[in-house]
């Protein structure tokens, strides 16, 4: 091993294409010449390559992370709206009541707000909803906490939903589906 005095930042700069173009010949030259400074950065360049590959993961992580996101915020911009008017029973027949599709959404996103190992992502009412006793499904997807039995969690999140919607709606529930699309982690708060 030899005593070279060229610092390790130098080196660095020079992998990363820094130095500036005066100096480069002659360090490029001194590299050549100096296996200390040939062995590190041949590091230096195994350093970069790991560190890049790692940077892509993370950034391609990040994006699908950010992804489902958008997808979420998109689905409760959508399902904020008022949507479709669903008909109650009144008594009387000059009155005429209605529910918006949206609450109907809201109920059943509620419901997941309880159980901390549900985030909904999207939920829509398919079928004639603005017909009283019309068949109507109410179809939903989810992320549910890593190391949960899904089966399990999907039933007692139907069986929330269907009872939730028999409070609070008229609708001809004839089948809740539940998708679970994504898993997450233990939440911070538990």
């Amino acid at each position: 091993m030899t005593n070279c005095s060229i610092p390790l930042s130098a080196l660095s700069s020079w992998v990363d294409d820094l130095e500036t173009d005066s100096q480069k010949p002659q360090l490029t030259r001194h590299i050549d010449s100096c296996p200390e400074c040939d062995r590190k950065v041949a590091s230096l360049h195994k350093l970069h390559s790991l560190a890049s590959q790692d940077f892509d993961h993370e950034v391609k992580e990040l994006e699908k992370d950010l992804s489902w996101a958008e997808n979420l915020l998109s689905n409760l911009v959508l399902e904020a709206k008022a949507g479709r008017s669903i008909p109650l029973p009144s008594p009387h027949q000059a009155v005429r009541i209605r529910q918006d599709e949206g609450a109907v959404v809201a109920a059943v996103r509620a419901v997941a707000d309880e159980l901390d190992e549900v985030i909904i992502g999207q939920c829509r009412l398919e079928g004639d909803i603005e017909t009283p006793g019309a068949p109507v499904e109410v179809n939903v997807t989810a992320s549910v906490q890593i190391g949960l039995v899904i089966p399990d969690l999907a039933q007692a999140l139907r069986s929330s939903i269907q009872e939730s919607l028999e409070r609070c709606s008229k609708l001809n529930i004839v089948a809740i589906n539940i998708t679970i699309q994504d898993l997450h982690e233990k939440s911070l708060n538990d």
